[in-house]
């Protein structure tokens, strides 16, 4: 058993990860004696591979009990059909009856279920809320240690006297706040995805001692000047010399040092020798001292920041999700707890771990799971991790392919079982011969060749990136579909390219649509800026799309004007805000004048040059559509929600009826609302935290949204994604220059902060080491993203190739592929799959969602939604006059219908007439003085328990509790609320009454 313990899965793209990880849950339930679900962990890096692999565990299992004889998984296991049937229907029980125990989810999923179980250990409340947006926060700490700075004098000479000197060598502006919290925010980013302290040097003044430094430089070359003045060799240096004389310490600190004091030029020994040798050595010292402080006040001033970030972070019991794996990483080496407490509070003990995409796993992600695995290999259980370090193109958040050598040192006692997946599942005979012949070991090093890569000088580096490139050809099964590949070359100068891409990609993908959906096509892009474009032109030329900002509510148009309003009604000074929505849709629809008038309205006043605010004219000038539409907002806007408000607006303005293609955008902008009210309130602070939110933060995206469109996403949005057909039209590859500093440097099992860039680099033996290694680092993420990029297409592959001076593609592309339009493979005609609509169902947890029903076929799960509809309707009605039955119930259902936006509420309508034709129902309904009643109240118990009653009625001898939610326990359930409203009622007998929603019966709890 023990050489099997470890097993590293190499999978290359296409191969059949989820399959293989699927069978190894298996195998293990299957092969290990009293393994249970409980005992298995699997890691995956998004909740749709998490869904996917619980899919197929569940789907084989099912399988297994249907047909024993044909399920592939179990020819090894050596049991009969009636063990595996048995068992199978047991793992099945098991994960339905314990689904808390199906331990299948992302990295981060995982880590916040062990940082809430001991969140106690490291000062928070198990209740803690995880945040993604830490802005905020870490903006309200800079000015907080900002303001500390004017009482404290350590601060004040961190701050003004040491900062601001440094600041002012490169910078002119006062005051640099922003200055500063962009470089703390770097710094935070890069110490989450580390996470290791942070450790700097106090010793030292920096611009002081850089001044000493520069100064000692500068006297000595005015000295060796004066020496060359009788020497042959006078032309030679006089030219370096005099650039660092004649900026004298300015050229030196931005580090614009000649290159030729790095060389031994005078090899006479001589005064003027010994000299320059100093001068050398000196300029190096200089160099090497700006790389190592430039930082430490920057660190400085983070230290103190961070410490009131994490002060206020605690106050408000709040962890945010790129401090997590910090967090959970640091739990035993600070000695909070031990594995046996740990498992103890997690009421389980985890024995077996799978990971999938290992690539993506950085450092400190490791290390949060690593104590882990070490106690499960310890009690004989295993590790079994799938990666491919071609597909590894995260760096910016700490990954690194070293993280395979570290499992191997970190285990080493335990011999690691490899396996290579070498059938592409995925592609087309051609496309993955096309793939192979790129990314060949010996094409890689042909491509490194012709880039010179020896000038580096570092072999250690090298061989890693060639080892990247090393794993078997792929082979494709028999049955593999033919595929096309398709790469055009362009001969256009750089005018003229984005022209020619634009033409050829719209001629590639008007042929292509004849053959195919257009939902089977995807255009993959490097970054944003590209999407922005290629999505423009698909729009102009009538193409669907569906985008990264096709998809964003920040981007959609209704949405827009939507936050126009809410700016008008927060500010109505705002001419801009209230003028764009004047001539927007939303307006142009309700009231059918067409946009043109209004805008004809503004123009005239901006023409007269009116100083007062345009609302104020349209009051006059539009005095009934004033009245109608915006009076209302303007004098009573306070008095509502934000999340109420724009319901208002909504309903006001028949948004929803009027445009109903927008509808699941208008849904997701509420439940942003929503979200942000929960812990903010305020229309100025919404609006200011709705512009803040970046492009790419996913409370901006719509869910679930099923596009007929184009695809057209980056290459890192497509990670672990297929299409029929994949496009990609900036086809190149580039060498990045230069480091992002700060440069995080391992220094006695801390960080230090480089400043690092290619001058210090000459100078500086250790700056040129690490110079270097990043831009092997740099190399490899780019020839990763590449491969990602072509390994996505099933059927068919496009690439367009600008030819660009700075376009390495093009090198790396084998002498057999390179001509101006390489076709191989075959176009066919694929069957087109039909389109069906999707529904997007509420679970109705929070109703801001579209909800739609379907009453023909009833199932538990819609069931158990209608009954909670019939709930929610039923909480808006008190009491009822028995001449108003049906008015009550109207009324209950108009304000469930715009609090939801539902379509029919017709069949809700007939259950609550149902309900209210009992006569007992009614009896307790019904309107009486002497009656206290309350919907939905809380009491609280004297353990501190929280009981919510879905109706309490108080009259003068009784208090009658009617519940609408199946009660499992009833007589635990009486007991508790008897005792409670025993003491708060007391001498009143207390009654309790369940509605069966579903069989509209009423029933006595004794």
């Amino acid at each position: 058993m023990k050489q099997h313990q470890i097993v590293f899965v190499q999978a290359s793209a296409g191969a059949g990860k989820t399959y293989n990880l699927a069978k190894r849950y298996i195998e293990l339930l299957f092969k290990y004696n009293n393994t249970d679900i409980k005992n298995i962990v699997a890691l995956t890096f998004t909740n749709k591979a998490a869904k996917e692999m619980k899919y197929r565990i569940i789907k084989y299992l099912k399988q297994s009990v249907l047909n024993p004889k044909t399920s592939f998984l179990f020819k090894d296991f050596k049991l009969t059909s009636q063990e595996i049937i048995v068992k199978s229907c047991d793992f099945i029980n098991n994960i339905f009856e314990f689904y808390d125990n199906f331990n299948i989810s992302t990295i981060d999923s995982f880590k916040n279920h062990i940082l809430k179980s001991c969140a106690i250990n490291i000062g928070l409340s198990p209740m803690f809320s995880v945040k993604q947006d830490y802005s905020k926060n870490l903006l309200v700490a800079l000015d907080t240690f900002l303001k500390q700075s004017v009482t404290s004098n350590n601060l004040q000479n961190i701050l003004l006297r040491q900062y601001m000197s440094q600041y002012l060598i490169k910078n002119f502006s006062w005051f640099p706040k922003y200055q500063i919290y962009n470089e703390i925010e770097q710094i935070f980013n890069k110490i989450s995805n580390i996470g290791k302290g942070l450790t700097f040097s106090k010793k030292y003044s920096f611009v002081k001692e850089l001044n000493f430094k520069a100064t000692t430089i500068i006297n000595k070359v005015n000295e060796f000047n004066k020496l060359l003045k009788k020497k042959q060799f006078k032309n030679i240096c006089k030219t370096s010399s005099n650039k660092i004389l004649q900026y004298k310490i300015e050229n030196l600190v931005k580090m614009q040092i000649p290159k030729i004091f790095i060389e031994t030029l005078l090899k006479k020994q001589s005064k003027e020798t010994t000299l320059w040798q100093t001068i050398n050595k000196d300029i190096k010292s200089f160099c090497s001292f700006y790389m190592k402080h430039y930082y430490d006040i920057y660190a400085s001033i983070y230290s103190n920041v961070i410490n009131e970030f994490d002060k206020q972070a605690k106050q408000h019991n709040v962890v945010f999700l790129n401090e997590i794996n910090k967090k959970t990483s640091n739990f035993f080496n600070d000695k909070n707890i031990t594995i046996s407490e740990m498992y103890y509070r997690l009421s389980a003990r985890y024995k077996h771990f799978l990971i999938d995409e290992f690539q993506d796993t950085s450092l400190i992600q490791w290390l949060g799971i690593k104590k882990f695995v070490e106690e499960g290999l310890a009690i004989n259980g295993t590790l079994f991790y799938v990666g491919d370090k071609k597909q590894s193109i995260y760096a910016f958040r700490g990954v690194n392919t070293n993280i395979f050598n570290i499992v191997k040192n970190d285990f080493y006692n335990f011999p690691i079982t490899k396996q290579y997946l070498e059938t592409n599942f995925r592609s087309g005979k051609a496309i993955v011969n096309f793939n192979n012949a790129i990314f060949s070991k010996n094409n890689i090093q042909r491509f490194f060749r012709t880039l010179a890569v020896d000038k580096y000088n570092n072999s250690v580096e090298y061989a890693k990136l060639i080892d990247t490139y090393s794993a078997p050809k792929q082979i494709t099964n028999k049955e593999q579909h033919c595929g096309y590949v398709n790469i055009k070359m362009l001969n256009d100068n750089n005018e003229n390219v984005l022209s020619k891409i634009k033409v050829t990609l719209i001629m590639y993908i008007k042929q292509i649509i004849k053959r195919f959906n257009s939902q089977d096509i995807a255009v993959l892009c490097r970054k944003n800026k590209e999407v922005e474009i290629i999505s423009s032109w698909l729009i102009e030329n009538k193409f669907e799309i569906e985008s990264n900002q096709s998809l964003n509510i920040k981007h959609n148009d209704i949405i827009k004007q939507i936050i126009s309003l809410l700016m008008f009604i927060n500010c109505p000074f705002d001419n801009l805000a209230f003028a764009s929505f004047l001539v927007g849709d939303i307006f142009n629809k309700i009231t059918q004048i067409t946009n043109i008038e209004f805008e004809q309205f503004i123009f005239n006043l901006h023409y007269r040059r009116e100083k007062k605010f345009i609302y104020q004219f349209f009051k006059i000038t539009y005095k009934d559509l004033w009245n109608v539409y915006f009076k209302d907002f303007f004098n009573q806007s306070t008095q509502y929600s934000i999340y109420d408000l724009n319901i208002l607006i909504i309903d006001k303005f028949k948004i929803i009826e009027n445009f109903p293609n927008s509808k699941v955008f208008i849904m997701c902008f509420l439940e942003l609302v929503n979200s942000f009210e929960k812990d903010n309130f305020g229309l100025r602070h919404f609006i200011e935290y709705f512009n803040s939110l970046q492009e790419d933060d996913s409370l901006l995206f719509v869910k679930g949204l099923f596009s007929k469109g184009i695809k057209v996403m980056t290459i890192h949005k497509a990670k672990g994604l297929q299409f029929p057909v994949v496009m990609i039209p900036f086809l190149k590859l580039f060498i990045q220059k230069g480091i992002k500093n700060p440069y995080p440097y391992y220094y006695k099992n801390k960080i230090r902060l480089f400043n690092i860039n290619k001058n210090i680099a000459l100078f500086s033996k250790q700056a040129n080491k690490l110079y270097t290694q990043e831009r092997f680092n740099l190399l490899q993420t780019e020839l990763n993203i590449l491969y990602v990029s072509m390994t996505r297409a099933i059927y068919e592959l496009y690439g367009i190739v600008p030819n660009q001076n700075s376009n390495l593609y093009i090198n790396l592309v084998p002498k057999q592929f390179s001509c101006n339009n390489f076709i191989s493979g075959h176009q066919e005609s694929y069957c087109k799959q039909t389109f069906n609509e999707q529904v997007i169902l509420d679970n109705d947890k929070n109703g801001y969602k579209t909800i739609q029903w379907h009453f023909k076929q009833q199932n538990p799960e819609k069931q158990y939604s209608l009954n909670m509809m019939l709930i929610y309707s039923l909480s808006y009605i008190v009491t009822i006059h028995s001449d108003k039955i049906n008015e009550s119930i109207q009324t209950a259902l108009n304000i469930v219908q715009k609090k939801l936006f539902l379509n029919d509420l017709t069949y809700i309508k007939y259950k609550l007439i149902q309900i209210f034709n009992l006569k007992k129902v009614m009896q307790l309904f019904r309107y009486k003085k002497s009656k206290i009643v309350y919907n939905m109240k809380t009491i609280i118990n004297s353990t501190g328990k929280i009981l919510i009653i879905d109706k309490l009625i108080i009259t003068n001898k009784r208090v009658i509790v009617l519940t609408y939610k199946q009660i499992y326990d009833q007589s635990y359930f009486k007991q508790e609320i008897i005792k409670v409203l025993s003491n708060i009622y007391k001498n009143k007998k207390v009654n309790i009454y369940y509605l069966d929603l579903e069989n509209i019966k009423l029933n006595i709890i004794e």
